[in-house]
This record gives structure tokens, C-alpha cells and sequence, in this order.
């Protein structure tokens, strides 16, 4: 197991790590924190297809590998007292990423400062480690992949609708599947979850959206 970015500062650090994390900047936001990288070889065969599981996020139609990786992985997460927030899993041909976030478990205690609990490098460590021995078992990625651990971040992506409820009354983020008045991206207050949709106020207007044809949703931070 590698931990990453190993190479000095030189050309091709420059050349190949910079730009891979300005993509990781892309995918996770500016404000992940915790995050811990490690670079594996699978060798189980691989497979893709795409199952509906109801509104997921980061994608809607969640792949039967994510799907996969979710139920296996998400005990050890909780058995590093923390809760898996969510998984996406990008195969780029002989190089593909694994992406956990990990987050504190709804009503944990504050800090003794009075800070809210927050992720911390011990725990996407712990959990790093957990992962490791359940993907040596079970190996699930054919080929060689990265696997990174860290918080949501500030600016979060959605898995589920009942993590919404905790966010009514900020600002979310939302790329529709089929456009609804002519938008496939919304900005706006979140108002209110139902079963089947929730509400979103853009400029004094409220739109209900069914997560059925929410692609990706997001936290907007605002300090």
C-alpha cells in the first residue's frame, strides 16, 4: 500500500500529480478535509451495469459496482464509529478511483472547544485500513485503482433524500435529468422533503422536483 503523492517536487510532479489534484479538487470541493489516499491491484473480474436504486446523488443511476461496494464496505465504516456517507467508483481503464466519504454519526457529542465533531485524519486512516482488508477478501476492482478516504466537505454531495433533512433552509445545488422551465440546473433554498420530491425556492419561486430526476445535488457552503 502507497500512500500518495510520493514523487518529489520535479517536471513530472508537476506534470502528473498537480492535475491529478486539481482533479480531486473538481470532484471533492476545496473544503474536504481528512483525506487519505492509497493506490491498490485488483485482480477479481470486473464488471459494470447500472441499477435504479431511487434517487443516489453523486448519480442516479447508481452503478451495480457502486451499489456493490456500498453494502460491503459500509461496515467498516461503522465499525470505526463513523458513518459512510457515500461511494463513487470511476473506472478509467487500467487506472480506476475508489471514493469514500466518511462522516460523523448524526448527534455526536461536540468538541471540548464546542466545535461541531468533524472527520479526522485518524479516522479516514482507520477506516483506510478496514477497507483494505475487506477488499483483499472479497475483491471486488479488477486491475489497479486508487482508493481515497476523506470527509464530505462543505460542499457536500447527496446520496439519499434523508440526508437532505438535516440541509432544509440552506442552499443546494441540483443538475436535473430532464429540464423543468427550461433549466437543468437549479441554485436554491431547500424548503421541504416528501417521499417523492422535495421543494426548492429560486428567485421567489418554488419548484417541486421528484428525486427520480435529480442527476446530482449538492451542498452550496455559505459561511
Amino acid at each position: 500500500v502507497q500512500i500518495q503523492p510520493p514523487l518529489p517536487i520535479s517536471g513530472f510532479f508537476a506534470l502528473f500529480w498537480l492535475p491529478s489534484m486539481a482533479l480531486h479538487i473538481a470532484h471533492c470541493g476545496l473544503f474536504n478535509y481528512g483525506h487519505f489516499a492509497t493506490r491498490r491491484m485488483g485482480i477479481c473480474p470486473f464488471f459494470y451495469g447500472e441499477t435504479f436504486y431511487g434517487w443516489m446523488g453523486y448519480a442516479m443511476r447508481l452503478t451495480a459496482k457502486a451499489a456493490l461496494l456500498h453494502d460491503l464496505l459500509k461496515p467498516a465504516a461503522e465499525m470505526c464509529g463513523v458513518v459512510l456517507w457515500g461511494v463513487d467508483f470511476m473506472p478509467h481503464g487500467k487506472q480506476s478511483l475508489l471514493r469514500i466519504f466518511i462522516d460523523v454519526p448524526v448527534g455526536a457529542a461536540t468538541t471540548e472547544d464546542g466545535t461541531p465533531p468533524s472527520v479526522s485524519v485518524e479516522q479516514c486512516v482507520a477506516v483506510t485500513q478496514q477497507v483494505n482488508a475487506l477488499l483483499d477478501v472479497h475483491d471486488p476492482i479488477a486491475g489497479e485503482y486508487t482508493l481515497e478516504v476523506s470527509s464530505p466537505g462543505w460542499d457536500r454531495s447527496f446520496y439519499a433524500p434523508e440526508q437532505l433533512r438535516a440541509y432544509v433552509g440552506c442552499k443546494v445545488a441540483l443538475r436535473l435529468i430532464n429540464a423543468m422551465a427550461n433549466r437543468r440546473k437549479m441554485t436554491g433554498k431547500l424548503l421541504t422533503l416528501t417521499d417523492h420530491a422535495l421543494a426548492i425556492a429560486i428567485d421567489n419561486e418554488t419548484f417541486n422536483v421528484d428525486y427520480s430526476n435529480i442527476d446530482k445535488a449538492n451542498l452550496i457552503y455559505e459561511p
